[in-house]
């Protein structure tokens, strides 16, 4: 560090010997300088860290002092200053050990409101970070402590980052954006799952972008499993219509071959309650000739101008019978 006037905060030095160069000028003096160093041990460094900033996109090995101390309340920052850095990967150590109730959590913001994954004792999962910073909260009881943990973050490109994701779940009732890399990558085969995990919850519409584009010979599939069993729609450049699913979980595969590639796809997820799906709804044709059951929300909505077309496209079908359930109840007018 470099010291002048305006540059007289505390520094932490992660050694413990360091050279101090003190360089004056021909013209005037003043009063000079007096710090205070103080020896720390590796718990007390630890808890003095505020995290760090990597310079260059490499992975880096992130530890705790071996063993660990007890009452520590410890937050700490790390990122990486790399453009080409758009998230992380974090892998274990398989020597890391925490004990009894001391917990690591991993978020995007220092005050933990957005968390991303929490690790305690048995339970350390690799974990994908979506941004090129994680916040690291490492919280320990006044107990018990063992060695620690240690952990690898490799940074990772866009299309390193799209290659590992295998999708999200949403608790909320929020619309989300979920989009490829912008231009794509060749070679992928990646499946992506998604689900709006709310109770409110009972569809979802799919929006894709006016800007979605892909390669002829690539593979945009929407699906209800993973294994592409019952597929739900085949992108295309000319197959973007809006699709409404009956759903809260859906699968996209996207597929590339080693030829050009384009700019990629964006589309919007909505989560849709019991009386969005029955305002988007248009009916629907049975190609079956059995007894169907159609129903409204229950309870339904106000203010609702809704028209449905049903029929059945059976040729043995010449006229319908519609029988009400003792249930239908409707209110005023």
């Amino acid at each position: 560090r470099i010291i002048d006037n305006g540059a007289l905060e505390d520094i932490i030095i992660s050694e413990p010997a360091f050279f101090l160069h003190f360089h004056s000028n021909g013209i005037e003096t003043n009063y000079g300088y007096v710090l205070t160093a103080t020896p720390l041990n590796a718990c007390q460094l630890f808890q003095n860290s505020t995290g760090t900033e990597f310079t260059e996109a490499t992975p880096q090995v992130i530890e705790s002092p071996h063993p660990y101390c007890n009452n520590f309340r410890v937050t700490q920052r790390f990122s990486f200053d790399d453009p080409s850095v758009t998230g992380i990967k974090i892998v274990f150590s398989d020597t890391t050990v925490l004990r009894g109730y001391d917990t690591i959590t991993f978020s995007r913001d220092e005050a933990r409101t957005d968390v991303i994954k929490r690790a305690e004792r048995g339970h350390f999962e690799d974990i994908l970070v979506h941004d090129p910073f994680f916040y690291l909260r490492f919280y320990t009881n006044r107990w018990y402590f063992d060695y620690g943990y240690v952990f690898t973050a490799y940074p990772l490109t866009a299309c390193e980052l799209f290659a590992e994701s295998t999708g999200e779940e949403f608790s909320d009732m929020t619309a989300r954006v979920i989009e490829s890399p912008h231009p794509y990558c060749n070679n992928l085969d990646v499946t992506h799952g998604y689900a709006f995990t709310s109770s409110s919850a009972v569809g979802i519409k799919l929006e894709f972008s006016d800007s979605t584009a892909l390669h002829s010979s690539d593979s945009l599939i929407i699906s209800r499993d993973a294994e592409r069993t019952d597929i739900i729609a085949v992108i295309t450049n000319s197959n973007t219509h809006d699709l409404i699913l009956s759903e809260t979980a859906f699968y996209v595969h996207f597929i590339t071959d080693d030829s050009s590639t384009n700019h990629g796809y964006t589309l919007t997820a909505t989560p849709l309650t019991a009386c969005d799906m029955f305002k988007l709804s248009t009916g629907a044709l049975f190609t079956e000739a059995v007894p169907q059951v159609i129903e409204s929300p229950h309870p339904y909505c106000n203010l609702l101008r809704v028209t449905h077309r049903y029929g059945f496209s059976d040729e043995s079908v010449v006229a319908i019978r519609v029988v009400f359930s003792d249930a239908t109840v409707l209110r005023g007018y």
